[in-house]
């Protein structure tokens, strides 16, 4: 007959036991209203972004991807204006968005690629902005290889773009990159996130790196540049208290095929003054050579 105080573990091992379950399931509820942060309606024009003498320097067309799931995503396709492509096709820079942001994110990088003929395709992420679907990272790497294909079936568009990410949308170009590196001429990751743990352990101390173990919807830029022979660059403010440079560190340190590492004194989590710097705009029109 069972005891008393085998009955009394019993319930407490049910009570842990429950408590752990709720505990698992609130976390899968909650997450992607907790990671994602998208804006909604239109994104701003670019030559809202840039300003009307910029942006006459480019012709903007708005084109729409099919992600590799088969969902239809804006994007737009940014070239020198009124100039044709070259015989090779334009250079061409796929530019992705991090979150509580949209695909005119990079419309002043774009710009600026466009004076040194270099095209730009600027992609939005699943369900931001004006995009369908919803947000996860197996969603935003299906939406990122359906853009590469785009541009490998565009005439005008050189093989092999560049492929540049902010933020989530480093890792989610790391990621893509290590499905896909046969479309990846170069990779540079702009304030990437290393993995989501690390991101929550830096903005929960003592508590997001065991949320982070629960997590299903997982940004991993680490374990994804490791085998790559393209190379991988990395670009981050050197005040950024989101991704900070340690971060960046990590993934530059584990990528298979390195090419450089860029701190940029004095700029937080942000892309603004990592593109008016410069050196943003040197690594994705003059990316480092893929290794043997």
């Amino acid at each position: 007959m069972e005891s008393e105080s085998s009955r009394r573990w019993t319930v407490r091992a049910a009570v842990v036991l429950a408590a752990v379950l709720l505990t698992v399931v609130g976390v899968r509820l909650v997450e992607p209203l907790v990671l994602y942060q998208p804006p909604s309606g239109e994104p701003t024009p670019v030559e809202a972004r840039v300003g009307q003498d910029m942006a006459h320097t480019v012709d903007v067309a708005e084109v729409e991807l099919t992600s590799t799931d088969g969902l239809e995503l804006p994007a737009w396709w940014v070239t020198p204006a009124g100039v044709d492509a070259p015989e090779e096709g334009w250079p061409t820079v796929v530019w992705l968005h991090g979150n509580a942001s949209d695909r005119s994110l990079f419309a002043g990088a774009a710009v600026e690629a466009a004076t040194v003929g270099v095209a730009s395709l600027l992609v939005n992420h699943r369900g931001f902005a004006d995009a369908d679907g919803s947000p996860s990272p197996e969603g935003f790497v299906a939406d990122t290889v359906g853009a590469l294909q785009w541009v490998d079936e565009r005439p005008e568009a050189a093989l092999r773009p560049v492929l540049a990410g902010f933020s989530l949308g480093g890792a989610t170009a790391a990621m893509a990159a290590a499905e896909v590196e046969d479309l990846v001429g170069a990779l540079v990751l702009v304030a990437p996130v290393s993995t989501t743990g690390d991101v929550l352990a830096q903005s929960l101390p003592g508590l997001g790196r065991p949320l982070g173990w629960l997590l299903t919807h997982r940004f991993e830029s680490v374990d994804s540049v490791g085998e790559l022979v393209v190379s991988t660059s990395v670009i981050v403010g050197g005040d950024d208290d989101v991704t900070p440079p340690a971060m960046a560190e990590d993934v530059f340190d584990a990528a298979g095929c390195p090419g450089e590492l860029v701190v940029v004194p004095g700029v937080g989590h942000v892309v603004g003054p990592l593109v008016d710097d410069g050196r943003l705009l040197d690594l994705v029109t003059d990316p480092p050579e893929p290794c043997d």
